[in-house]
């Protein structure tokens, strides 16, 4: 006879079924299976966010570290911010004071009087020069090495390395980066304090003159010393052939060493070919 089964015994055995598998797993009969972990579902990780402090991912020094003094670094650092904000105000006020208060202010090359300066002479030189006459003129404003300066006008590396004496462009080196850096110098600070050192461009001539002339007494010396050892090594190769020649000796030959003493008793031995004498010592 067939039962007619009702939602809530329909439930009821489903229940059943439910808990009879859930037993069953515990008991071992069947296999536990993995339950598939919700992509939802992740690590929960409690940070105090009190106590982070960033580290600009490595890249950046930290700022807020204090040193022994309890000042700050970012104290320091904005100070120089501040010191370089200053010059280059300065440094625009300077470039740009024609437009404040008018071209009449301004100034002006001290050649031809125009506004239109080069900036790297008016900056680093601080020598009001334009362009063109800075082209046209190169007894006084062309640029100058260290070691141009030292040959051209014979001022010592402590002269140079002054900067109260010279104002400096320090670029790097053309033939190579790994090489020092080229320092240039304008022509007409290191002409006047040439003279200055000197006393004239004329004795600075004569110092000149007689600086190559000595170089030129030590060069001589050199040569005519290298010219008398070859002399004498060609005398002397002179003086072996003719003895080669006269006694008949070949180039290559086993030496006979005879007693030059008919006694026996000499202490010396020359070769019967060639006439070397040596010394023999008897123990």
């Amino acid at each position: 006879m067939n039962t007619i089964q009702t939602p809530a015994d329909q439930k009821r055995k489903a229940r059943d079924e439910v808990a009879k598998n859930s037993s069953s797993t515990f008991d071992g009969s069947i296999p536990k299976q993995k339950m598939k972990k919700s992509k939802l579902s992740s690590n929960y990780y409690d940070y105090n966010l009190a106590e982070i402090k960033r580290s600009n991912g490595g890249y950046i020094m930290p700022q807020n570290t204090t040193d022994e003094l309890g000042d700050t670094d970012a104290k320091s650092s904005l100070y120089n911010h501040k010191t370089r904000f200053i010059s280059d105000l300065r440094k625009l006020y300077k470039s740009f004071c024609a437009l404040l208060n008018g071209p009449e202010s301004s100034p002006q090359c001290i050649e031809c009087g125009s506004i239109d300066l080069d900036s790297i002479f008016f900056e680093i030189y601080n020598i009001c020069v334009c362009r063109k006459c800075k082209d046209e003129i190169p007894e006084k404003y062309s640029l100058l090495t260290k070691s141009e300066s030292k040959q051209d006008y014979m001022l010592t590396e402590e002269e140079l390395c002054d900067r109260e004496l010279f104002k400096v462009w320090i670029r790097p080196n053309p033939h190579r980066s790994t090489y020092s850096n080229m320092i240039l110098y304008v022509r007409q600070e290191v002409e006047k304090f040439a003279i200055k050192k000197w006393g004239s461009l004329e004795e600075l001539d004569k110092q000149f003159e007689k600086r190559e002339l000595l170089k030129k007494e030590r060069k001589d010396k050199k040569f005519q010393k290298s010219i008398q050892d070859l002399r004498k090594r060609t005398r002397t190769e002179e003086w072996r052939k003719k003895r080669e020649n006269a006694y008949k000796i070949p180039d290559k030959h086993e030496h006979n060493f005879i007693n030059t003493n008919k006694n026996g008793e000499s202490d010396s031995k020359s070769c019967s070919i060639c006439g070397l004498t040596v010394e023999v010592e008897e123990f």
